[in-house]
């Protein structure tokens, strides 16, 4: 278990806080896994001896075919799967739940919610087009605070959209942070940014009341980094130009670059003004997890806290970035009032 290294001015201070809060109760925590480990393996090795035990005595008991041998061994793989699934989540959740007071306590006007907000949160990002239309809806991981008396909002969330019908399926719609931020000055007209090679008009374009020649023509900053990857749309473009400063279109490219590497190349960030309000859905990809021949997929970890099975806890990489997404909402905070930004950043 190592010490954490401070890689930014906002975590300045915060290695000796990590070193007597959370260092020993990590420990604590390390030694309460080794008990688990050892449970868990027991527990696996006893659902697999079940399996197998299953397997043989089917072709002597019965008169099935040889393949239905094959069922009780599926069975003990699937619950072991899930087994070893609820415990690892488990013990994730006493990891963020360790670090997290302490985290919010050193940032001050910070809390954190694990079961996030509610699903209204979700509502005015798929009403912008920002996300698309989900029947599932998983949102967990919340921080909420202020900034320069602003009040901002952060959540994890997973949607997916559940088709009905003989052939039912499960379509993913988004995996990522949404982020919802108060604007000092309410904006009149809804603001609209969308990725360059994604931008769907006629989603946006009747929340917006754009006809359908007007929702057709996005309009241009003259910043050409920010218009090759970001299309705006707004009635009245004049005061989009002069509401997205250049600081404001220069931070909104940093995010993507931070985003875009581990994204898979395309572009994460999707964000809009409405009324008294900036909205951030920002995507965070997909890990790659192989079991034999089986791929499968899921979001990246709010906080990466290390597998079950590991001998170590490093919560480095997880914390910076916890850093870094406050940071962000702190500098986006900065830029809409008229501040250099964070020193954080």
């Amino acid at each position: 278990m190592t010490g954490f290294t401070e890689a930014s001015a906002l975590e300045r201070g915060f290695a000796a806080v990590y070193d007597k809060e959370i260092a020993p109760k990590l420990q604590a925590l390390a030694a309460d896994r080794s008990g688990l480990r050892h449970r868990t393996r027991r527990d696996i090795a006893l659902i697999g001896g079940a399996g197998l035990l299953g397997a043989a005595l089917i072709p002597i008991l019965t008169d099935e075919p040889l393949f239905v041998s094959l069922i009780p061994l599926v069975i003990a793989g699937i619950a072991g799967f899930f087994l070893v699934h609820r415990r690892r989540k488990t013990w994730e959740q006493s990891v963020i739940d360790t670090v997290m007071p302490t985290f919010c306590t050193f940032l001050g006007d910070l809390r954190y919610d694990r079961d996030g907000p509610g699903r209204a949160f979700v509502t005015p990002f798929e009403t912008l087009g920002l996300v698309g239309g989900s029947n599932r809806k998983t949102l967990c991981h919340g921080l909420s605070g202020h900034h320069r008396d602003t009040a901002f909002e952060l959540a994890q969330a997973e949607l997916a959209h559940r088709t009905t019908g003989k052939n039912s399926s499960t379509i993913p719609v988004f995996d990522g942070l949404l982020f919802r931020i108060s604007v000092p000055t309410s904006v009149p007209k809804p603001i609209v940014i969308m990725p360059n090679h994604s931008l769907s008009m006629e989603k946006v374009s009747g929340y917006l009341g754009l006809s359908g020649t007007e929702a057709a023509t996005a309009m241009t900053t003259g910043n050409s980094e920010f218009d090759q990857r970001f299309k705006i749309s707004c009635d009245d473009p004049e005061f989009a130009r002069s509401f997205l400063t250049p600081p404001f279109q220069e931070a909104l490219v940093e995010i993507d670059d931070r985003e875009r590497p581990s994204h898979r190349g395309l572009a994460a960030v999707r964000a809009a003004f409405d009324e008294d309000t900036f909205y951030l859905a920002l995507s965070r990809h997909h890990q790659v997890v192989g079991l034999g021949p089986i791929r499968l997929e899921h979001p990246k970890p709010f906080l990466k806290v290390g597998s079950l099975m590991a001998a170590d806890i490093d919560l480095q990489d997880s914390i910076h970035g916890l850093f870094e997404d406050v940071s962000l909402v702190y500098r986006i905070i900065d830029i809409l009032h008229g501040h250099s930004p964070h020193a954080g950043d």
